[in-house]
């Protein structure tokens, strides 16, 4: 999946610690959202929290597959 503005969610990203770039993203979404800018970065953060931690749940590897099978 491709976001227009991974720079505020990946912190492999070279502009991710520019607190500047950042804000100016938020700002542009809070405008374009019609929302107060802090309230968009807070659901941001909890969507990206979430999302984190989904994928902690899911099982990885061959032994994932193995428990489908099995019903475990």
């Amino acid at each position: 999946m491709k976001f227009k503005n991974k720079v505020i969610f990946d912190s492999s990203d070279l502009n991710h610690k520019d607190k500047n770039i950042k804000d100016s993203i938020w700002t542009e979404i809070g405008i374009k959202l019609n929302r107060n800018i802090d309230d968009c970065k807070k659901r941001g953060k909890d969507m990206r929290d979430t999302y984190t931690r989904q994928k902690k749940k899911l099982p990885t590897g061959s032994a994932a597959s193995d428990k489908k099978k099995n019903g475990l």
